[in-house]
């Protein structure tokens, strides 16, 4: 909005990596949203040990299955692109990037790069069009931040390293989205009917993106 702090999104990109030998394992929500996330369940670090993941940081991406097509994922009112961890790890080792979005001041927390945590500010009552249109936007948003990537570019905000391999993975002509909302789940889908060989190995890497929205 004009005259707003831009609002920063947060996103996780699976995909199936060449190698993770020396890149660190993944952990499942990074600390300072984590124990957040377990304080608001009152829970504690202590009392609850929060997973790691079967994705390595920053591993380098497997070139060698060409382009991979994309699929979003967009979790449900106030929770965390983590909770989708599990079906993202499945579909990026079968061949798909996912970029898992957190939709800042509508997730309970987001943690970005320094620990600079961020938690819901939308008001009691808000109309869920709003919330949609704030959604699709965001969605909007990291499609075109995706193409970026996919012609050499760097959108993330303080340019951090992105994995080796992924502007020449994202196949931004092939491209899905899934969730979950309430207690259903929308099935994951592509406009590809390509099969591909299921991938021992997936990795993950966390970017930030600034949008005005």
């Amino acid at each position: 909005m004009p005259g707003k702090r831009a609002r920063e999104l947060m996103v996780t990109y699976w995909y199936p990596a060449s190698s993770t030998s020396g890149h660190a394992q993944a952990s499942w929500m990074p600390s300072v949203s984590g124990t957040h996330f377990l304080n608001s369940r009152r829970l504690s670090p202590q009392q609850v040990t929060l997973p790691q993941t079967a994705g390595h940081v920053l591993a380098p991406v497997d070139t060698g299955l060409g382009k991979l097509p994309v699929l979003l994922y967009s979790t449900g009112l106030h929770s965390d692109r983590a909770m989708g961890t599990a079906l993202a790890e499945d579909l990026a080792s079968r061949g798909y990037l996912v970029v898992a979005v957190d939709h800042t001041h509508d997730a309970n927390e987001v943690e970005f790069p320094g620990g600079r945590l961020e938690v819901t500010t939308m008001p009691s009552g808000a109309h869920s069009s709003d919330t949609l249109n704030v959604r699709a936007a965001d969605i909007r948003f990291v499609i075109n931040q995706l193409g970026a990537i996919a012609k050499g570019g760097n959108p993330d905000v303080d340019h951090a390293k992105l994995p080796s391999g992924l502007s020449h993975a994202v196949d931004t002509d092939h491209i899905g989205m899934f969730g979950w909302a309430a207690l259903r789940s929308t099935p994951p889908c592509s406009s590809t009917t390509a099969s591909t060989p299921v991938r021992t190995w997936t990795a993950s890497s966390s970017a930030r993106r600034r949008a005005r929205i």
